[in-house]
């Protein structure tokens, strides 16, 4: 944020402020003594300046709401309320978002004015928004949205309210083995450093052209994974193949997300591996590509991963890695609609995965059955019991566990009852 807030004074010569957490706030405070054109924020922060009145919002003018449907579903929209409250009546308010949910759009009828919706990409021109239109709850409050932001149900809706990929960005999906998917995101890296190659060679006319110039960087990855551990262990697996990688999550301190961002622009590191922490507000110029490593959550999520690339035009790359399990099925549900909408190819993969039989979850196969221990007197062994049906797998546990406790107490009857004490002796 304060990268932005300083690119704007460049090109503007007006005077721009950030305010966030995560960030000494003194220094913040001393900044917004001067006359202050431009102040780039986040909410909890500004509320902060509000209320201590290092800051005032009554000259203020035109309100951006950037990412809006991720503010309301995180809960700030009493926020948001509060500071648009101090602001003079007559502003300008803009939201930005690839997603427009329909909590989104019912804050819009409340907090524009006769308001229109722009679509950057896609050509579906401009529709007003009606605040009539917004639906509430029994207490007056904007209800949640049909697509949840984290919930894979939504894969399945539809991908109404979710901008469409634009066609410079190509998707690729890839149907990976069981533990095969970190020798295919290591190939999908490498190709991608190939491909590269050859393409700067062939625009300074060969290798000859080339010759003597200086080494050429890797084409940068940013690669989304859903848990911290996989990260971790991510990151070490790549630098032991010779990959520079960063990380981006919730872990790391606000200085830490900051440099590894930093190292990831310069080109230091030419893998960043994020969480979907990442998926939003992060500009990083000439991608090359996106690696859902791990399947998105929802529709929307896989919207704002693949945002990342193909930023301002530019060509750009979104590979996905799928299994043969549920996760992967309904998000290929999802993602085929998505690029039906867009008018782009369907893609085999996703086709082949709709179509395949998944493995049964839980299924043991078949398995002979332990020969229990026989209870004490007992004459004849039993005999091996015959392999269980495929509609009696899910029960083998429960059947073991119930014979194993019956022959247990067959075969030593009272054997926890408590011990009588022993009598000690008098001299």
């Amino acid at each position: 944020m304060s990268g932005t807030a300083e690119t704007l004074r460049k090109v503007s010569a007006q005077r721009c402020v950030a305010l966030y957490g995560g960030a000494p706030r003194d220094e913040q405070v001393e900044a917004l003594e001067g006359n202050v054109s431009l102040c780039v924020c986040t909410t909890g922060r500004l509320l902060d300046m509000l209320m201590t009145r290092h800051a005032d919002l009554g000259r203020v003018t035109l309100l951006v709401l950037d990412e809006a449907d991720l503010l309301i579903s995180l809960g700030f929209e009493d926020q948001i309320q509060q500071i648009a409250g101090q602001l003079r009546p007559d502003r300008q308010t803009l939201l930005f978002s690839a997603t427009f949910s329909d909590r989104l759009e019912a804050a819009a009828g409340q907090w524009l004015r006769s308001p229109l919706r722009v679509y950057a990409e896609g050509g579906r021109g401009e529709r007003t928004i009606e605040a009539a239109d917004a639906s509430t709850d029994g207490g007056g409050r904007v209800g949640e949205a049909a697509e949840g932001e984290y919930d894979l149900g939504s894969l399945e809706e539809g991908p109404d309210g979710v901008s469409l990929p634009p066609a410079a960005v190509s998707q690729r999906f890839t149907l990976c083995d069981a533990g095969a998917k970190r020798e295919v995101l290591m190939s999908s890296l490498t190709e991608l450093a190939a491909t590269a190659a050859t393409a700067a060679a062939a625009a300074v006319g060969g290798a000859a052209g080339g010759a003597g110039g200086k080494a050429r960087q890797r084409p940068r990855a940013m690669v989304f994974v859903n848990r911290i551990k996989e990260i971790k262990a991510l990151q070490a697996a790549l630098k032991k193949g010779g990959f520079s990688a960063a990380s981006l999550h919730g872990e790391h301190s606000q200085r830490e997300r900051e440099l590894a961002l930093t190292d990831f622009k310069a080109g230091k590191a030419s893998v960043l591996l994020s969480t979907d922490l990442g998926a939003r507000g992060v500009d990083i110029k000439l991608l090359a590509a996106v690696v859902n490593y791990d399947v998105p959550l929802s529709l929307a999520a896989y919207v704002h991963r693949a945002g990342r690339t193909g930023r301002q035009g530019n060509a750009g790359v979104v590979i996905s890695l799928l299994k043969r399990d549920e996760n992967s099925r309904q998000f290929a549900r999802g993602a085929a609609r998505l690029l039906a909408l867009a008018a782009l190819p369907a893609d085999e993969t996703l086709t082949a995965l709709l179509a395949a039989e998944l493995p049964v979850a839980g299924a043991l196969g078949p398995q002979q059955r332990p020969v229990l221990p026989q209870a004490t007197g007992a004459t004849t062994a039993a005999a091996p019991a015959a392999a269980p049906t495929a509609a009696a797998f899910a029960g083998d546990l429960l059947a073991f566990a119930a014979d194993f406790a019956a022959g247990s107490s067959a075969a030593t009857p009272g054997a926890i009852q408590k011990a009588a004490p022993k009598k000690r002796a008098r001299k």
